[in-house]
């Protein structure tokens, strides 16, 4: 008598992950080898999944992976990058000025200045005016931003006396 017992081959599925996760359906230890497993990457706060690389490859996500050996699977992410526009108008600075490109989270300070006989007239945050500052600072940022500063000049303040015939002459 001659007796064969054969099992299907089970393998492992590793999956890594750095500033996000990736969620397994079905979740198992092992899986039997051909099993379609379902991996959806999600990301962190502040932060984008890029893709996939190890036993598969590419961006698509959710991705279906047909488990036929041991395998690896690394999701990547990225931060988040934004932008502040800076713009300034004639007779005046903002520094730093143009566009300017930040990741998730960061702080960004802007100083104002005047050329000589002008001074700030507005500071315009996101199309909102904000005031007269020499300075301004975007804190934890989570969007794009705008800043727009305009001058104007100086008018000296003269006293003038006018005196108009048969006006009052008190003054």
């Amino acid at each position: 008598t001659i007796t064969a017992n054969f099992a299907i081959n089970t393998y492992t599925l590793t999956v890594n992950a750095v500033n996000g996760t990736v969620t397994k359906s079905p979740d198992q230890a092992t899986y039997n080898h051909g099993t379609s497993v379902q991996l959806t990457a999600s990301s962190s706060t502040g932060y984008h999944f890029v893709d996939w690389i190890g036993a598969i490859t590419g961006f698509t996500n959710p991705v279906t992976v047909s488990v036929d050996s041991n395998m690896t699977i690394t999701a990547n992410y990225a931060i988040n990058t934004y932008t502040i526009t800076a713009t300034a108008g004639t007779n005046g600075t903002i520094s730093p000025s143009g566009t300017i490109n930040l990741n998730y989270g960061a702080n960004q300070t802007f100083l104002i200045s005047s050329s000589t006989n002008y001074h700030i007239d507005s500071v315009i945050i996101d199309g909102v005016m904000y005031g007269v500052s020499t300075s301004y600072t975007f804190s934890n940022i989570t969007e794009n931003h705008t800043i727009k500063v305009s001058f104007a000049p100086d008018i000296p303040v003269v006293n003038i006396k006018i005196l108009l015939q048969g006006a009052y002459a008190n003054d």
